[in-house]
């Protein structure tokens, strides 16, 4: 490979890392760490989740669902939360604790995103469901093209006695 020069992929990484990571079902679908992965995946899980005190009962948790394009200013957003009150549920952050992750945007490999793709979603689910039932302030980002998915998110959170705020970004043209 050429300095800066890109490429498809890596031969010595997974084409998925859910793949060599994860047990997954007959569909596809991540259900759960493979042994040798276990406790990395529980580090990322409690290191996003436990830095964040749970909400007193008496007192209302909350979640915030950012949505915007890629690269439309969701994490800007992110910035200006207090970083000790909310658990982030923020997919780009997963995908780089991943170490195939790392490597491949290391060596410009095309595949990077898609590769890590089903590992860090599956991380993403898990992050959210340890601070749903610990009652932890939430925040979620998502390009949100998934109207169904984030009213039924929504739905869960309400029941799970949340106050639930939506933040959608957009970028604006500067021409």
């Amino acid at each position: 490979m050429q300095d800066g020069q890109w490429v498809d992929s890596l031969p010595y990484l997974p084409a998925m890392t859910a793949e060599a990571h994860c047990v997954m079902d007959a569909s596809g679908s991540v259900i759960g760490p493979k042994p040798h992965s276990a406790q990395f995946h529980l580090d990322i899980i409690t290191s996003a989740v436990d830095a964040v005190p749970p909400v007193p009962f008496g007192t209302k948790p909350k979640a915030v669902l950012i949505m915007g394009a890629p690269c439309g200013g969701k994490s800007a957003l992110l910035d200006e939360l207090p970083p000790d009150q909310f658990v982030v549920v923020n997919p780009d952050a997963i995908k780089e604790r991943i170490h195939e992750n790392k490597d491949a945007t290391a060596q410009r490999a095309k595949n990077a995103d898609q590769m890590v793709h089903g590992e860090s979603s599956f991380l993403c689910q898990q992050i959210q469901q340890y601070a749903i039932e610990s009652r932890r302030n939430l925040v979620v980002e998502s390009v949100g093209q998934y109207p169904q998915l984030q009213a039924q998110l929504i739905d869960h959170l309400q029941a799970r006695g949340y106050d639930v705020a939506i933040a959608l970004t957009q970028l604006q043209n500067r021409a």
